[in-house]
């Protein structure tokens, strides 16, 4: 603890006990209890709705929305699974990879929200991917949180 607190690193995290994350992020200490929220929540048609977990609006930030197409339903709006992947232009590769690749820490990765379409294919991650040839296509669904 005395090697944490005293680090040169601006982000580090530390686990305390199983329920909490001593995080340093910026010179800025806080303690965070790991909240693991598992949902589900399928759509059977573009609709913008408010829930305990999430928000779907029709605006917002460009990294937290996806365009979906008729052909895209039903969808299901949920938390991250261990064995998740995405397919990028040049094969897949798995979320928990893409948290590593994008330095997320592990406090936040476990409640990312994912959406799959009805072919189980997993095309939006939360602040982080939009499926492979949507990145042109003008947003029609945003998550809050």
């Amino acid at each position: 603890l005395k090697d944490f607190m005293s680090s040169d690193k601006s982000n580090m995290y530390y686990n305390v006990k199983e329920n909490y994350y001593l995080v340093k992020e910026y010179g800025k200490i806080t303690f965070i209890e790991k909240k693991e929220k598992e949902f589900s929540y399928v759509l059977k048609k573009l609709e913008y709705i408010s829930n305990s977990n999430f928000k779907i609006v029709d605006h917002g930030l460009k990294m937290h929305g996806i365009y979906v197409s008729e052909q895209d339903f039903p969808i299901t709006i949920r938390t991250v699974k261990t064995d998740d992947k995405i397919r990028l232009k040049e094969g897949t590769k798995k979320v928990s990879r893409l948290f590593i690749d994008k330095k997320v820490p592990p406090f936040e990765r476990i409640n990312t929200i994912v959406i799959e379409n009805k072919d189980k294919d997993i095309i939006f991650v939360y602040g982080l991917y939009r499926k492979y040839g949507l990145k042109h296509i003008k947003n029609n669904l945003f998550i809050e949180k």
